[in-house]
């Protein structure tokens, strides 16, 4: 989604080793703070959300969600903290209820082409956070091993698909006081916990999850998440699809045995499948002469070994190429400059593609960009009036054509790209998905992410005063090719491949035990490549 490489760098190393030199003594944090300065902080978050996120009405619009007055429930409970690191849990879960995906209580280092440029650089005081992050991260983790001491998780796993919570596999249950009452069960539906509908217990988990695993179900209206995290002391009702009976369970009461996948293949060879495993490899390029494709996969925008590019060319050169897959399912993101460049040693003419960056309107926020910007960038943003979004003013960028021109070496290649996508793609991952819808040429397939995605600009960063709280969230929307509200999402694939139940937990069981980047796995159990060989 980054226009440049992020480098997750904590800035305040410079500060640490310039201390242990003698030249600055770095302060303790200021581990005290008095209740009006508590809710001072947390006014000064909200003000920040309100003047900086641009989500704030797509998300409203879209899915319902009241961002700001979600945050603000969170404040009634400033009463109840009795210390330091607990306001830092409190104001956590705010940022967590953003739902943007690059929310996160850091600070980024940003590696660009202009001499100057840092978003936020001005807005924060980084003598503290290296000192303030160690001490949160250890009670953090004293805090976790606690919970663990009084809730085990279950060893359900927890799957969503079309509206509905499933725990996919074979499991006994057998009662720890009457051997008698035993259960199995296989691949059941999860309908309530704890009294709660699933769905419900869903949004009281807004703010205690990360934003990547809230995620938006444009299908059925509704948000889900990827992580229930059921325990054994909730009680829970499941519905057997097997038997058409429904079972009212406190999981306390019993012990698991996990039998296997509920795919018998897997079960009877499972140990010849675990001796003869194959990770799935982060980077893949392969050619495979029998379809005439060139595959390549990659879970970052990123190349440490700066190979990865050579190696598209190599393989794919004097090849007959009929189709390109650009697989980035669970792809975490990185830099556009990687995608670009991978486009340019494969396509045979010039890409022209747009990108529309919108900000919100006002005076602080105009501010903090003219300030942490050069002006050849904020120059080409102009106030206008939105309306997709009920006629919001934003700062808009004008429109400006970019072009990624064929390496001298390319491939030559004039066929489809099919970009492969799917809930867990993120950042720059998804930019490239996002201009797939540009370009003729290019065809993103598979299943929306569920965030709000597209280009973008860094996460700039901010501070709160008295407690030092330093974090970053994204600031612009993508409103390139935007005709309604839910376009603003830029989420949805062109071609929309969702599997069957059975497809995707044959997909999971064995995606487990074998190389998912493989030929052998793909062609028989990859519902989306399939899907691919179908297409002309």
């Amino acid at each position: 989604m980054k226009k440049v490489l992020i480098c997750i760098v904590i800035l305040c190393l410079g500060f640490t080793s310039f201390a242990q030199k003698g030249k600055i003594k770095v302060p303790k944090p200021p581990v005290k703070m008095t209740k009006e300065q508590m809710y001072e902080d947390f006014d000064q978050f909200v003000a920040y959300v309100k003047d900086f996120n641009a989500q704030i009405e797509v998300r409203k619009m879209v899915t319902g969600y009241d961002m700001i007055n979600e945050i603000l429930i969170e404040r009634e409970k400033i009463d109840e903290i009795n210390n330091y690191w607990e306001f830092f849990d409190l104001m956590t879960r705010c940022l967590n209820k953003t739902l943007d995906i690059h929310a996160r209580r850091t600070v980024g280092y940003y590696v660009v082409e202009e001499p100057r440029y840092m978003p936020g650089q001005s807005f924060y005081d980084s003598t503290y956070f290296k000192e303030i992050e160690s001490q949160y991260n250890i009670y953090k983790e004293g805090k976790a091993q606690e919970y663990r001491k009084r809730n085990k998780f279950s060893p359900f796993m927890d799957y969503y698909f079309n509206g509905d919570y499933y725990a996919h596999g074979q499991y006994t249950l057998i009662n720890k006081i009457s051997k008698e009452d035993t259960l199995y069960l296989s691949d059941f539906k999860i309908l309530s916990c704890n009294s709660l509908p699933i769905d419900s217990l869903v949004y009281l988990k807004f703010g205690h999850l990360e934003p990547s695993e809230i995620k938006w179900d444009f299908q059925n209206r509704k948000y889900y998440t990827t992580n229930l995290s059921i325990t054994c002391e909730d009680t829970i009702l499941l519905y057997d699809p097997n038997s058409n009976k429904q079972y009212l369970l406190n999981l306390n009461d019993y012990n698991f045995i996990i039998s296997g996948c509920s795919d018998s293949l897997i079960n009877e060879n499972i140990y010849f499948y675990l001796e003869n495993k194959k990770l799935s490899r982060n980077k893949v390029v392969e050619y495979y002469p029998k379809e005439r494709i060139l595959y390549i996969y990659t879970d970052e925008m990123w190349d440490a070994t700066n190979l990865f590019i050579d190696e598209i060319k190599n393989v794919g050169k004097n090849k007959k190429i009929d189709k390109v897959i650009i697989d980035l399912r669970d792809n975490y993101g990185g830099g556009d400059d990687f995608w670009q460049d991978m486009l340019s040693v494969i396509v045979s003419d010039t890409i022209k593609w747009l990108s529309t960056l919108a900000l919100n309107d006002n005076e602080q926020c105009i501010h903090f960009f003219t300030t942490e910007y050069p002006t050849h960038v904020t120059g080409k943003y102009h106030s206008q009036v939105i309306p997709t979004l009920n006629w919001k003013k934003m700062i808009v960028r004008e429109q400006q054509y970019k072009y990624i021109i064929p390496d001298s070496n390319s491939l030559n290649y004039k066929g489809k790209i099919y970009i492969i996508q799917n809930e867990n793609t993120y950042s720059a991952a998804h930019s490239m998905t996002s201009l797939a819808r540009q370009d003729s040429n290019l065809i993103s397939i598979g299943v929306p992410t569920g965030h709000i995605a597209g280009f973008g600009l860094n996460p700039w960063n901010f501070q709160l005063k008295n407690s030092k709280f330093t974090f970053q969230f994204e600031t612009a929307i993508d409103l390139t090719k935007v005709q309604n509200p839910e376009d603003v999402f830029q989420d949805i694939p062109e071609m929309i491949v969702s599997p069957t139940l059975k497809e995707m937990f044959k997909y999971m069981d064995y995606g487990l035990i074998l190389d998912k980047r493989s030929y052998d796995f793909m062609i028989n159990y990859d519902y989306v490549f399939k899907k691919v060989l179908e297409l002309e």
